[in-house]
């Protein structure tokens, strides 16, 4: 097989459409999503700015000054699957249509913990992208 046809990189960086569904029924509830996956540019760039930045605040000439909390992994996590939202339609909050940011997918990721576990699952299925 010519591995250059599973350039997870680019396929990535391209985005793939996410349906959102209920979170209990897992019913379609209209809303779409296009994300970069796991291994985008944008995801990367993203972790590796997040990693640099805790090592830098942990660690003092190698001595550890800092434990980062879950707050900090939590607030991370929304801001590369933030990083990660290309583009949405039919995104519906308060009874408005909801322009797709960076501020507003974090909001959305931030108060509805069920989008976010699975945005953050679609992203890091490979399949979704090859």
């Amino acid at each position: 097989m010519d591995l250059s046809k599973l350039n997870s990189v680019e396929a990535c960086d391209n985005g793939a459409v996410y349906e959102v569904v209920h979170p209990t029924t897992g019913e379609p509830i209209g809303a779409k999503i296009t994300l970069a996956g796991v291994d985008s540019q944008v995801y990367r760039k993203a972790q590796r700015a997040l990693s640099n930045k805790r090592l830098k605040s942990t660690f003092n000439k190698g001595i550890v000054s800092k434990t980062p909390t879950m707050e900090e992994f939590e607030f991370e996590t929304i801001d590369i699957l933030a990083k990660c939202t290309l583009s949405w339609e039919n995104v519906i909050w308060e009874g408005k249509e909801l322009s797709c940011n960076y501020e507003n997918a974090k909001m959305l990721y931030t108060n509805l913990i069920w989008l976010r576990d699975q945005v953050d699952a679609f992203i890091n299925d490979r399949a979704n992208f090859l």
